[in-house]
């Protein structure tokens, strides 16, 4: 069963004690290759009639949680280089309306990774409307 690693942020720092993110996801990336190289074998013979609907939705879900995690990856990276930024209080008067931006995906991005901390199996986190958001994060993040 896959896992996430999360590890605390800045752990140093008091202000951001609960604040986690992704490391360590070389072995997850793995998995899933080696899933969907698995599930295309699969898909590929022939004698996969009855099953091939369930194989299919299977290949979709494990190519799903690939982009879901390249998604992720990019927007943690753009949260801890603006994070960076914004941590400072003359920047976040200066660019009131960028910060304002980064505050919203701050704490969504905060509280997602709390959840992903306190239960770190990948099955359950990877979950549809998960991309949709690290989308939107990412895009938002992206503008700043």
């Amino acid at each position: 069963m896959l896992e996430f690693i999360v590890v605390a942020y800045k752990p140093e720092n008091v202000k951001n004690k609960d604040v986690y993110v992704l490391t360590e996801i070389d072995e997850l990336f793995a998995a899933l290759d080696e899933y969907l190289s698995n599930l295309n074998n699969i898909l590929g013979s022939r004698y996969l009639k009855m099953l091939r609907p369930k194989a299919e939705k299977l290949h979709k879900d494990v190519f799903y949680a690939q982009e879901t995690l390249d998604d992720w990856l990019a927007v943690q990276k753009n949260w801890i280089y603006l994070e960076n930024i914004f941590s400072s209080p003359d920047i976040k008067v200066k660019l009131k309306e960028e910060n304002s931006q980064f505050e919203q995906v701050d704490k969504l991005f905060k509280t997602h990774m709390k959840r992903v901390y306190k239960d770190r199996f990948a099955y359950k986190i990877v979950v549809h409307p998960l991309l949709d958001n690290l989308r939107k994060w990412k895009d938002t993040l992206a503008q700043i």
